[in-house]
This record gives structure tokens, C-alpha cells and sequence, in this order.
């Protein structure tokens, strides 16, 4: 150890620089070549309501207060930021917020390659590992890069909220280390503190960081728990601190609209059952990625026993990493980097509307791929590593055959209700890819067995309603989306769509009761102001209508049709305004 308490500096002369950047730029072009159709999807599920219909990405002042009613962003204001500055670039075009998820993956794949290799040339493992450190770190950053587990959170646009909180968990380790080893300690210690407080800003995963760096100094930097904070408590208190964003956070939007925490109508208990089913996949999945499903539905376990492999699995993967801790520390970090990174999604907080998604492998993922690297070649030598780069082509491959399944939502659903043929929301994206493209038959099949699975599924009986709505059978479309709004009476959509049908039946007072009463329940909902403009404006009421119709376009400034409407009533007489 040096006078400053640090462990020596790992030498890098000019050779180990160029070979660090030419792995570094294979890694961006392996990463290129195999998302290079991932760029042209369009937004799907999530993506809607975060992107689509996010009115705070329309103007700046907004963008850092993100909707509260259980959206992807809702809660994480840097995410929404994030969006924010995709929509200035570029709108509504789908390629820029794939291009910023690429690179931001890019950018993880590239601090992993970083963070593996100075720790591999710490002193606690520089003698086993110390020479092969970059080839190792690069076979480890390659298979995490194009491993198809990862498309996800990568190529499904709202997921930018696993993989940037990705960026800033492995920015904070990255700092770390390299302040364990820098005559600029400090300037490293702050970039730590703030990429961790970034990271609380964008998903609340980031709360487990400060306590895996402080586990981290333990394995590789101090060697005690004692010595760690005595040398460094100032940086832990700081870490710390930025808990207190989450806090506020959480004010701001409890329990995320009411889709996770507790309180739910999950019980703890019934989501720990589930999670012992869903960790477990996990692990199969990253072993061997196939059938990757996009939407696994909020499912939980009907019966405990059928899950007892699956958690007597999960116990012992547990205690082998309480015992390595004590006597095998680095392999115990790696076994806590996964589980502690999993906990809060993955353990006894439900969230409500994913019992299970693969992308919160984003990050666990690297701990299993570095225990597999290097646990390989400890046992058989630097030839093993030729075996890992062909397996990182084969899994480069599946990902590119992946990324063809999100090209048009119709197949991205087709796919996950062929394997997933029990979830009632996969049907129901079915049926909604159907309606879009007016295949009226097809989609009214779909929505009719969303209601046969699931009677009380919310948008079951609605969807039903809007199909025969589209089909001219309007009296049938009144009753089943009457039967909806009964059934979910704090369902804005319900509301919504149940007014177009009164309005499309000239029942216009009744309409603009409906439409009324989704704006109570969602005040920000652009397209119910536009309708109840159009509405008022059939009813005479004029300056009411211009009222909405500019609310419309105050939340959403590229709505087409409620420009129209509004140009329309400015520029009476004229036709009246119609709904949408």
C-alpha cells in the first residue's frame, strides 16, 4: 500500500493505451453492426405514454417534472429529460431515441470493459488475472454487449430507463476504482457522487450503488469494512446523500401512480413467490436466451409448490454468496452485485404492472458473464477465451435476429403471443396492432379473447366497444363500452372512448359528460380536450371550444387535428369540428 492508503498504480505504458482503444473501437463495432436494425422500430406499448402522449417533453420548463400516473418516467425526471432533448432533435421519429439508446448501451458496454479491467489489476487479483486483465474485461464487455437478453432494454425505447441507470451504476463503479489509484482521488470521488445521483434520478435500482461500492472497497481496495470507511467515510456520506433524491422522488410520485411499492393489491409475499419463478428464468435466459418474451404480464404463482426448484435454487445461489463473502470475496461480490442489483425490483416490492421483465437482467447479466469468464479461465487457461468470442458471434447473431421481431408492433405482439399465448395483455397489443393496420376481424378476435382469459382485464370490454364502434355497429358499441365504464369507472380511456361513441350517435350532452369525466380523472389527456371542443362547438358553445382545442395544443403542439378543429372555428362560418 502507498503512504495514501492507495494500492499501487497499475502500470499502462503506451502499448496497453493503443490496445485498450483499438478494444474499446471493437467493441463500438461489434455493438454497431449487431443493433444496425434495431434504428427504425416505431414506439410501442410503454413508449406511448412516456413518449407519445408525455406533455412535458413539449416544453422545457416541464421536462424535468415528469407525468405522476404510473408512466415509464414517471418519478425518474433524468430519463424524461433525456426524451425531452430527442423530442427537440427530432419529434416524433422513432431512429434518434433508438440511436440514443444504442449509444448510451455503447457507453455501458465501454465502462464495464473499463471497471473489469482495473479491477482485474488490483492487487487482489493482479496475480491471477493481472496479465490477461484486458482480454478478459474485453471478452466479458463483448458478451454483455451483444448477449440478445439485452434487446429489451436497448431496442424498446421507454427501457432507456434500465440502460441509462446502466450507464450511471457502472460510471459510479468505474470512478471508484479509479480513485482507488489516482493521484486525483478527489476529482474521481466527485464524478463517483455525481454519476451516483444521476442514477438516482433516472431509476430507482440506483439506490443498492452505494452500498456495492462500499462492498467493493471491502473486497478490492481497503480489505475491511473498518479500514474502508475510515479512509473514505466522507465519499460514503455523500453517496449516501443521494438518497435523498429518491425520497423526493417518491413525494413527487408515491409509489410510482400506484404501479410499485407496497400497499398494492399484491401482496409481498405473493410477489416474492413470483420472483423466485422469475430470477431463475433469468438465469436460464443468460445461459441459454431462448424464448426471449417481450411482455410476461403481471402473472403471479398459483400454486408455491411448483416453484420449489426454481427458490431451493435461488437459496443456495444465496448462501454460497453469503459464504464466499468470507472466503472467496471477490467471487462473493460478484454473487451480491447480482442479487442486490435485482432486489428492489426482483425480491418483495411488487410492482404491479411487470411481475417479470427481462431487462432487469440489464446489469446482473455482467456478474454472471464475468463469474463464467473468468471462473473458465482459471480452470483452463487463456485458450478458453477463443471459445468465448465464437459464443459472442452466436449471440450476436441471435440479437440481430432479435431485433427484426421489433420492426413492426403487429410482430413484436404476434411473437409474444405465440409464446406467452395465456397473458390477456398480449392479446390486447395484439388486437390494438390490428386495429391500427384495420384489420377489423383480426382484432376484434384478439379483444375477444383478452375478455374469455381475463373478465376483469380493463381495456378487455373497451376494446371490444371500439372495434364495433370502427365497424358502424354503433348501438352494440354503446352498450359494451357502457358495460366498460361501469366496470372501470376511474379508467379515463373508458370514458374517452365511450364518449366517441355517444358523440358519433349525436348524443353530444352525453358525450360531453363522458369526455368530462376522463379529463377529472387525467387533466393532461390532449385528446379528450379536443373532443369536448369539438363537442362545445356542435353545442354552439365557441369560445369554450377554441378553450380546449388550444389545451390540446398546449400539451400536444404537433396534434393535426386539433390545429384543424381550432383553424376551422377561427375561420367560420365553415364546417363544424369533429372528434378524433
Amino acid at each position: 500500500m502507498s503512504a495514501a492508503g492507495h494500492p499501487p498504480r497499475p502500470s499502462a505504458g503506451p502499448s496497453s493505451v493503443r490496445l485498450i482503444l483499438l478494444a474499446a473501437a471493437a467493441l463500438v463495432l461489434v455493438g454497431l453492426l449487431v443493433y444496425s436494425n434495431s434504428l427504425t422500430g416505431p414506439f410501442v406499448f410503454d413508449d406511448v405514454e412516456a413518449i407519445v402522449k408525455n406533455p412535458t417533453l413539449r416544453h422545457w420548463s416541464q421536462s424535468w417534472m415528469p407525468p405522476a400516473h404510473g408512466e415509464t418516467v414517471s418519478g425518474r425526471p433524468l430519463l424524461n429529460f433525456t426524451l425531452a432533448i430527442n423530442y427537440a432533435l427530432g419529434g416524433l421519429n422513432p431512429t434518434g431515441y433508438h440511436v440514443v439508446n444504442l449509444l448510451i448501451h455503447l457507453s455501458a458496454g465501454l465502462l464495464l470493459l473499463g471497471w473489469v479491467r482495473r479491477t482485474l489489476e488490483l492487487p487482489v487479483l493482479r496475480k491471477t488475472f493481472g496479465s490477461m486483465a484486458l482480454p478478459l474485461a474485453f471478452a466479458v464487455a463483448l458478451l454483455w454487449i451483444v448477449h440478445p437478453l439485452q434487446t429489451e432494454s436497448v431496442t424498446y425505447v421507454a427501457q432507456r430507463a434500465e440502460s441509462l441507470m446502466g450507464l450511471f451504476y457502472f460510471l459510479t463503479l468505474y470512478a471508484f476504482v479509479r480513485s482507488l489509484t489516482s493521484p486525483a482521488a478527489l476529482r474521481w470521488q466527485a464524478l463517483a457522487v455525481a454519476a451516483c445521483l444521476a442514477g438516482m434520478l433516472t431509476k430507482e435500482v440506483m439506490v443498492t450503488v452505494p452500498l456495492l461500492v462500499f462492498l467493493y472497497d471491502r473486497t478490492f481496495g481497503a480489505g475491511t469494512f473498518a479500514t474502508a470507511w475510515r479512509q473514505r467515510y466522507k465519499l460514503y456520506l455523500a453517496l449516501a446523500a443521494t438518497w435523498l433524491a429518491l425520497v423526493v422522488e417518491w413525494l413527487l410520485s408515491p409509489a410510482r401512480g400506484g404501479t410499485a411499492g407496497f400497499g398494492l393489491a399484491i401482496s409481498p409475499w405473493a410477489y416474492a413467490l413470483k420472483q423466485c419463478d422469475a430470477v431463475a428464468r433469468y438465469l436460464l435466459l443468460a445461459v441459454w436466451p431462448h424464448p426471449l418474451v417481450f411482455d410476461y404480464g403481471s402473472a403471479l404463482v398459483a400454486n408455491p409448490w411448483a416453484i420449489l426448484p426454481q427458490a431451493l435454487v435461488l437459496a443456495a445461489l444465496f448462501a454460497g454468496t453469503i459464504y464466499a463473502l468470507r472466503r472467496n470475496p471477490p467471487l462473493g461480490f460478484a454473487g451480491a452485485f447480482f442479487f442486490l442489483v435485482l432486489a428492489p425490483t426482483s425480491s418483495v416490492v411488487p410492482v404491479a404492472t411487470q411481475t417479470m421483465a427481462e431487462h432487469r437482467m440489464y446489469l446482473p447479466l455482467a456478474a454472471v458473464l464475468a463469474v463464467a469468464v473468468l471462473g473458465s479461465y482459471t480452470w483452463a487457461g487463456r485458450k478458453i477465451l477463443g471459445l468465448w468470442f465464437a459464443l459472442a458471434l452466436a449471440l450476436g447473431c441471435m440479437t440481430y435476429l432479435r431485433n427484426r421481431d421489433y420492426r413492426t408492433a403487429l410482430l413484436l405482439w404476434a411473437d409474444t403471443v405465440r409464446k406467452n399465448p395465456g397473458s390477456a395483455r398480449a392479446h390486447s397489443q395484439l388486437g390494438t396492432a390490428y386495429l391500427q393496420l384495420g384489420q377489423l376481424p383480426d382484432a376484434l378476435r384478439e379483444y375477444l379473447l383478452v375478455v374469455k382469459i381475463d373478465p376483469a382485464y380493463r381495456d378487455g370490454y373497451n376494446d371490444v366497444g371500439l372495434v364495433q364502434l370502427r365497424q358502424g355497429r354503433v348501438e352494440d358499441a354503446l352498450t359494451t363500452l357502457a358495460q366498460s365504464v361501469e366496470r372501470n369507472p376511474e379508467f379515463a380511456v373508458a370514458h374517452f372512448d365511450y364518449g366517441n361513441a355517444l358523440f358519433t350517435g349525436n348524443r353530444l350532452a352525453e358525450a360531453e359528460k363522458q369526455y368530462r369525466a376522463a379529463l377529472r380523472l387525467q387533466p393532461n389527456y390532449a385528446e379528450a380536450h379536443n373532443n369536448l371542443g369539438a363537442v362545445l362547438s356542435k353545442q354552439g358553445q365557441m369560445a369554450a371550444a377554441v378553450a380546449e382545442f388550444q389545451e390540446a395544443l398546449r400539451l400536444q403542439p404537433d396534434y393535426a387535428d386539433a390545429q384543424k378543429n381550432l383553424t376551422r372555428i377561427q375561420a367560420q362560418p365553415g364546417p363544424a369540428p369533429t372528434g378524433r
